[in-house]
């Protein structure tokens, strides 16, 4: 099983799919249906007409086992062992909205909430009601959200709820059109990822940080909306922020020349458009500073000058020296 890619198994997943859709009141299982002779042929060069394409997985001793998937009852998915392999499977029938596309769903596996991610299950009590949760604000402010109204620029609601310690959600509503929740989770995640490979590069993980974000499939409603209905909902680590005038006087005393430095090389590197802000990169309990916009990324050129006002006088002229902005 160690040879098995990803890739050939997803392919061996569509092929079995291709009959029907796979319900959560089937079961998957892996079963032997006959043994050939070992084959060497690479994946990529089998023939799809191929009576044995593409059921075929090979065993540690590189003989070749043949499989078939089959679907019956869920409750009892059998995989010999391989805990992995089981655990994907269960993510991509068992998890997958039947509402959702299933090669977008593939899409978003590798942004998907780990489905033994602790606050999983509390994400779906809090969801899964007669009335769609996610409706308008008013459905929001009534299931306990403690922030309903969107953003002015990204017309995003960012929120909290009592039952989900530690984490933001970011949100549209249904009654908010033209607005693709996917897309938008899906460049902010990737944003959170490159920053967070850049920190660690840099070693300057004792100054900066940044969330790690998920993205959460809405369960099926029992009362969708009938327009624009929402799939996916943002969730966000909770960087515990200072407030925002304590956040500002700090960018004007504990700023220091070292931070600059090293913040110039990050938004030379990520192109981090709106990272020009102390709101966009505030400090933390901790006293690190957190990088929570990584929506528009990689987006060059970079306004410095926007961040002299924010500065002491001594900053501001190291800010304008280093960056070459007035």
């Amino acid at each position: 099983m160690k040879h098995l890619t990803w890739s050939f198994f997803f392919t061996l997943l569509i092929n079995c799919l291709a009959t029907g859709p796979c319900s959560c009141d089937e079961n998957i299982y892996l079963e032997n249906i006959s043994q050939h002779k070992p084959r060497k042929k690479p994946f990529a060069d089998v023939d799809e007409n191929d009576e044995d394409y593409p059921f075929f997985l090979p065993d540690d001793d590189e003989e070749y086992s043949y499989y078939r998937l089959t679907e019956e009852n869920i409750r009892t998915l059998q995989f010999y062992g391989y805990e992995e392999i089981q655990a994907y499977i269960t993510n991509f029938f068992c998890h997958r909205p039947e509402h959702i596309d299933l090669a977008l769903w593939e899409s978003l596996r590798p942004y998907l909430l780990p489905i033994d991610h602790p606050i999983k299950e509390k994400l779906d009590d809090l969801f899964k009601q007669k009335e769609r949760v996610t409706l308008n604000q008013n459905t929001l402010a009534a299931n306990g959200f403690t922030n309903t109204k969107p953003g002015k620029w990204s017309k995003t609601i960012v929120t909290k709820h009592p039952h989900i310690k530690g984490y933001l959600l970011k949100l549209f509503t249904d009654d908010q059109t033209d607005m693709c929740d996917w897309e938008q989770w899906i460049t902010r995640i990737e944003g959170a990822n490159s920053v967070r490979k850049t920190i660690e590069q840099l070693k300057c993980k004792h100054i900066f940080k940044v969330p790690k974000k998920w993205i959460y499939p809405l369960p099926n409603s029992a009362n969708p909306s009938e327009n624009s209905e929402k799939n996916f909902i943002l969730v966000v680590e909770d960087m515990q922020l200072i407030d925002e005038k304590s956040n500002q006087k700090l960018w004007k005393t504990k700023i220091s020349e070292h931070h600059l430095d090293t913040l110039h090389d990050i938004l030379e590197i990520e192109g981090l458009l709106d990272t020009v802000y102390p709101f966009n990169l505030p400090f933390t309990n901790s006293g690190k500073l957190a990088f929570i916009d990584t929506e528009h990324h990689h987006e060059w050129p970079i306004r410095y000058h926007k961040l002299i006002p924010y500065l002491s006088e001594s900053n501001q002229h190291f800010w304008k020296q280093i960056t070459h902005c007035q």
